[in-house]
């Protein structure tokens, strides 16, 4: 038996926060990332966003910083004014990427994420695709069958309960290189299993996690997610 868990995939611009805006008119930084194999042209997108984000806030700033260094009785105001002024732009910027992204969506919905399960983990991924994709998170169903039971790490909501187990995964990402990418921690998640016994297929709800990819130049390198033990 097989359940689909979600796996998410949190792709943040490089130094900004996804949820800001940019200036008036989304300026380009001039240089075009190429359209990934798997994310297609969603990192592009982020890198893009990241230099019209710098811009935006340098403008902000220079503008904030010019209201509260003035020593004009309406300096207060006027900054306020200013202020509803960017935040409308930041709104505005904000739904352009939006529908970018939900643009090219359909390119990437149902695409094949490749993966490898080192061995002694004690369960097979039988099906890792993309399932959403949300302004900047990729979301990711996958399919885990376990095949040795006494290899799987389970744990438990009580050192005396066990009554409710929970298959344990770790993973990591893998460049083009082979190489380890992200952080230097592991994600690890908890399923919950219905069915556990010697030789027995796990059965599990649907959990959620997530890999921030904090640079979008960096993750055109990207080329699989790695399941390991732990």
């Amino acid at each position: 038996m097989y359940k689909t868990f979600s796996y998410l995939i949190a792709v943040t611009a490089i130094c900004m926060m996804a949820s800001c805006g940019s200036g008036s008119g989304s300026a380009s930084s001039g240089k075009q990332l190429a359209s990934h194999e798997i994310f297609g042209d969603l990192p592009n997108l982020l890198y893009q966003k990241s230099y019209t984000d710098s811009i935006f806030y340098e403008e902000k700033e220079a503008v904030r910083e010019k209201w509260n260094s003035s020593s004009s009785s309406s300096a207060q105001e006027k900054w306020d004014k200013a202020k509803e002024k960017f935040d409308a732009r930041e709104d505005e910027e904000k739904a352009k990427f939006k529908a970018e992204v939900e643009k090219i969506k359909p390119t990437l919905v149902g695409k094949d994420i490749p993966f490898e399960v080192e061995d002694g983990t004690g369960y097979e991924i039988t099906s890792c695709k993309i399932s959403d994709i949300e302004n900047d998170y990729v979301y990711i169903d996958f399919e885990v069958k376990i095949t040795d039971i006494k290899a799987a790490k389970f744990d438990y909501q009580g050192m005396f309960d066990k009554s409710n187990p929970k298959l344990s995964i770790s993973t990591y990402e893998v460049d083009k290189n082979g190489n380890r990418m992200g952080s230097e921690w592991n994600n690890v998640l908890s399923v919950e299993v219905q069915e556990k016994a010697d030789g027995a297929t796990g059965k599990a709800t649907g959990s959620t996690f997530y890999i921030a990819i904090l640079n979008p130049e960096k993750y055109m390198n990207f080329a699989k997610i790695k399941f390991v033990k732990e």
